[in-house]
């Protein structure tokens, strides 16, 4: 028998808002400097597992939190780590996973990338 408590918790997580992310440092970015990919929800109980996936290619990384938010670290970053990144937040209620919807993408531009296109 469903827990009515954990059906209301479940509620409340379908109508939370898409997550936000962010990149760090914000603005252009060069070749073998660290980067971090931010996910942020805005519920208060926070906690679950932060999905980031790239629009292009099989990447995808989960990052487990405590709180309402997850950082995904690339260290020194290179030509292949440049793209479109999303993010979205799955926690468990009794041993149902519930999912938000996928941010919007945010763009990870590396200092060059262009030249090295055109340089190939």
């Amino acid at each position: 028998e469903t827990n009515p408590f954990l059906l209301s918790l479940a509620l409340i997580l379908l109508s939370f808002p898409q997550p936000t992310i962010s990149i760090e440092p914000s603005g252009v970015i060069n070749l073998n400097q660290d980067v971090k990919i931010i996910c942020s929800v805005t519920n208060e109980q926070g906690g679950g597992s932060f999905i980031f996936r790239k629009s292009s290619g099989s990447f995808s990384q989960t990052v487990n939190s405590s709180s309402n938010s997850a950082t995904l670290n690339i260290p020194k970053v290179t030509f292949t780590d440049a793209g479109d990144y999303q993010c979205q937040l799955k926690v468990r209620i009794s041993n149902e996973d519930f999912s938000t919807s996928f941010s919007s993408y945010v763009s990870l531009y590396i200092n060059g990338e262009f030249l090295s296109l055109f340089c190939k």
